[in-house]
C-alpha cells in the first residue's frame, strides 16, 4: 500500500491492505553532520630584557583563537537540509592568552592572562526575547514598559589573571623544584551559566565555558628526584 504521506520515514514502512504493518526498511543514514572551523594565532617571541640592565632570559607567549562556523546540518523528515548554527552560543567565539616568563639562575616566574569572549545562552531565547519586545512596540507601550531582558541570557567577557613560580636546585644528589603561584589573582567570579532551566532553576548544575566557580587561589608545593646513580 502506498505511503500515507511523502515524509521519506514513511517510504520505507509497508502495511497490508488491511492495514497491518508487514515490512520496514531500514537504512544506514548519516543523520546529522558537524562542521567547525575557525582559525588560531600563536607567538613567541624573546625580549631582549639585558639593553635595559635587567637580568635573565624574557620571553612573551600568545594565542588567539577564534571559531567561524559550528554547525549541525541534518535531513528533516520532507528530505530537506538544515541548518543550525551555533557560533556565540554557550561557546565563546573569541578566546586568547599572554603569558610573559622570566628565567634566571634555577627561577622561574611567570604571569599569565587569560581571555574568554562573551556569548548568549540560546538564539531561541533571543528570538523569543526580541519577537516580545516588537509586541510590546507595537502596542505603543514605551521603552520602560518593555519586557525585562531575561536572565542568564547574555554573558559578557570574562579575563582572569595567573601568578606561578617555580625554583629549580639539588642538595644531597637530589633534584628539588619548589613551586607555587596564585590563581585568580585579582579574585574575579566568572559568570553563573546555569543548566537546565535557567528562569526556574530545574537544575543546580553548573555549566561553565570559563571553568569551575572558584575565586582566588594560593598553592605551594616541592617536587623530589632522587638519583640513585
Amino acid at each position: 500500500a502506498a505511503p500515507a504521506n511523502t515524509n521519506v520515514r514513511c517510504l520505507d514502512v509497508f502495511r497490508d491492505s488491511d492495514g497491518n504493518l508487514h515490512t520496514i526498511i531500514q537504512r544506514q543514514q548519516n543523520l546529522q553532520e558537524l562542521r567547525v572551523s575557525g582559525w588560531d594565532f600563536t607567538m613567541r617571541m624573546d625580549l631582549p630584557m639585558d639593553a635595559i640592565g635587567l637580568p635573565g632570559d624574557w620571553t612573551l607567549n600568545s594565542r588567539i583563537n577564534r571559531i567561524k562556523r559550528d554547525e549541525v546540518r541534518f535531513v528533516n523528515t520532507d528530505g530537506e537540509t538544515e541548518r543550525n548554527t551555533f557560533v556565540g552560543q554557550r561557546n565563546p567565539t573569541n578566546a586568547g592568552y599572554l603569558r610573559l616568563t622570566w628565567r634566571h639562575d634555577g627561577w622561574r616566574i611567570r604571569w599569565s592572562t587569560y581571555y574568554t569572549g562573551s556569548l548568549v545562552d540560546s538564539f531561541t531565547r533571543i528570538a523569543n526575547y526580541r519577537e516580545q519586545i516588537d509586541l510590546a512596540r507595537e502596542s505603543g507601550l514605551s521603552p520602560a514598559q518593555y519586557p525585562e531582558e531575561p536572565l542568564y541570557l547574555f554573558f559578557d567577557h570574562y579575563i582572569e589573571h595567573d601568578l606561578s613560580f617555580n625554583y629549580d636546585t639539588v642538595y644531597n644528589n637530589t633534584d628539588l623544584r619548589w613551586y607555587g603561584g596564585i590563581n585568580n589573582v585579582f579574585d574575579k567570579n566568572t559568570p553563573l551559566v546555569p543548566t537546565g532551566d535557567p528562569v526556574l532553576g530545574a537544575s543546580s548544575n553548573y555549566d561553565d565555558p570559563w571553568g569551575p566557580p572558584l575565586g582566588r587561589q594560593f598553592y605551594l608545593g616541592l617536587e623530589l628526584t632522587f638519583n640513585t646513580e
